[in-house]
This record gives structure tokens, sequence and C-alpha cells, in this order.
């Protein structure tokens, strides 16, 4: 092994900082772990495949909750936006449930959604 002389550096190994960053798990803020990607990207193409209409347990899944917790959200007007189609039934439609997670798009304090989309 050759000597250096005295204040000069060692020669640096290239690609030895790229090999780290790749084992690091992601704890910085602004890094997702590949997993997580992965769950986005299917929830993402199931949507897309199916209508943009979810019953309560499909839009629980959706968000990751219990499909009580949506009950409860709606019964003290909180929550996401819903429709109520035939008196009956209660849909959940994913541009809603995007705003809600987003921070926006909630009912208004008498349960009635902001606005109605047409039922396609």
């Amino acid at each position: 092994m050759p000597h250096r002389a005295v204040g000069q550096k060692r020669p640096r190994k290239v690609g030895a900082p790229a090999l780290r960053l790749i084992e690091k798990p992601a704890t910085r803020t602004g890094r997702v772990p590949l997993s997580e990607v992965e769950d986005i990207v299917r929830r993402m193409l199931e949507t897309q495949l199916r209508s943009p209409w979810f019953d309560t347990e499909e839009a629980a899944r959706y968000l990751r909750k219990e499909p009580s917790t949506l009950k409860v959200w709606r019964s003290k007007k909180q929550g996401p936006r819903f429709h109520v189609v035939n008196r009956q039934h209660i849909r959940y439609h994913v541009d809603d449930l995007d705003a809600f997670v987003r921070g926006g798009a909630k009912n208004l304090p008498d349960g009635s959604p902001l606005h109605d989309k047409s039922m396609t």
C-alpha cells in the first residue's frame, strides 16, 4: 500500500454514499418506504377499475378506517361528504374521500353535502 503525503486525503470510493441511501430506512421527512408507495398505487389502480362510488365498507377500507367510524362521523355530521341514494343507500364518491383526506370538503352542519354529483 503506497504512503500518502501529510495532509493528503484518502481517495474516496465512488458509489458508496448511494448504497448507504438505499440501505437506510425511510425515516426522514419526504422519504416514503417502497411498501407504502406500492400500497398507494394498488389502491389507486383499484379505484380506476371500478365505479368511483363506494359504499360504507369500501369507503372505510379506502380511508383505512372501520365502517363504524364512518357511521359515527355521519351521525355527528362530520367526516367526508356522503350521498343518500333512494333514501336508503349511503354512497361516498372517491373525489370526496380524497378531498376529506386533504383536509377539505366536509358535510354542512345539517348533514347535507355541499354539492351533488351525478351518479355516473
